[in-house]
């Protein structure tokens, strides 16, 4: 069946990567501050327009089928900064957006959550979707509200909702679409010759997910029909040590790290996320290994900017 998906906040890196991923067979529109930024060409419509401004946004919401919420307005490290501002512009407008799909239960909302930010300390342990979050950083904090609101609107009201939960996602254009994400960061400080500073030591474990495999999982759980709660990972943790070493295997030039230990590694903790359900609801797995990965943001970048 034809869907009319309406992406909020989608001219970002996983933005703009699920739009063109989903817009086979299906109509999709991006709802974005920069939409009209968007190559016409591209096959997806783009409205500017922010989410705070409901007036703005509700026509999209009539339209839509299907609402992916992808807008963050934050992250761990700035919601540091002003966590006031982390909750007034992200848990807001998507209480405004839940009252309207309380009277609209054939819609269905697609959140995106934090597969990290949520569960708190992990100190390696695996995290089951079941398990009790204990959110470190308002940033976290703040994205475990919104699933409550979510979960609450579909106890109360019947909302159609389905909250995703990824881990770190990486690809080719996390750099030129956002700006996000250590892998790309190191490759393209590596090959330029930067120095990259890391806010937490080389110990830490992270979950590293390409782009790709990510989008795969996504559309398998719409078409899927799930609701609920579902984290999206690799299933494999990788310390910042090791995915050095994996970047200067690709690139056979050793990057340059500073460490900058600070208030960061406080609220940045090591997770990793059973993705069996998932698993059991799709059969998804990931097919691009951490290697592969790195040497596919490596060409890509190459590609941009000639050969280094």
């Amino acid at each position: 069946m034809n869907q009319r998906i309406l992406i909020l906040g989608g001219t970002g890196f996983i933005g703009s990567s699920l739009s063109q991923y989903l817009k086979a067979g299906n109509e999709t529109r991006i709802y974005s501050p920069s939409a009209q930024q968007i190559d016409p060409i591209s096959g997806v419509s783009g409205y500017d327009g922010f989410i705070e401004d409901f007036s703005s946004l509700e026509p999209h919401l009539e339209w839509a089928t299907i609402i992916i919420h992808l807008v963050s307005t934050s992250n761990p490290k700035s919601s540091l900064k002003n966590p006031f501002n982390d909750a007034k512009s992200n848990l807001l407008p998507l209480i405004s957006i839940l009252e309207y799909l309380k009277n609209h239960t054939d819609k269905k909302l697609v959140f995106c959550s934090s597969g990290g930010a949520v569960y708190g300390m992990g100190n390696g342990r695996v995290f089951s979707e079941s398990d009790p979050k204990a959110p470190i950083s308002s940033y976290g904090i703040v994205k475990s509200t919104m699933e409550e609101y979510i979960d609450y609107y579909q106890r109360l009201y019947g909302v159609n909702a389905l909250v995703i939960r990824p881990s770190n996602i990486y690809g080719a254009k996390s750099r030129s679409l956002g700006k996000q994400g250590l892998i790309s960061t190191l490759v393209e400080h590596t090959l330029v010759g930067k120095t990259t500073a890391l806010w937490v030591p080389l110990t830490t474990s992270k979950d590293y997910l390409y782009i790709v495999d990510f989008v795969k999982a996504v559309k398998m759980l719409i078409e899927s029909d799930a609701i609920g709660m579902f984290n999206i990972a690799s299933g494999h943790n990788c310390t910042i040590a090791d995915l050095l070493q994996v970047v200067e295997k690709v690139l056979r030039i050793k990057p340059k790290i500073r460490t900058e230990i600070g208030d960061f590694s406080k609220i940045d903790s090591p997770v990793k996320l059973d993705i069996q359900k998932l698993q059991m609801l799709t059969n998804w797995k990931p097919e691009t290994s951490l290697l592969e990965g790195v040497e596919m943001v490596a060409n890509e970048f190459k590609i941009q900017h000639g050969d280094i």
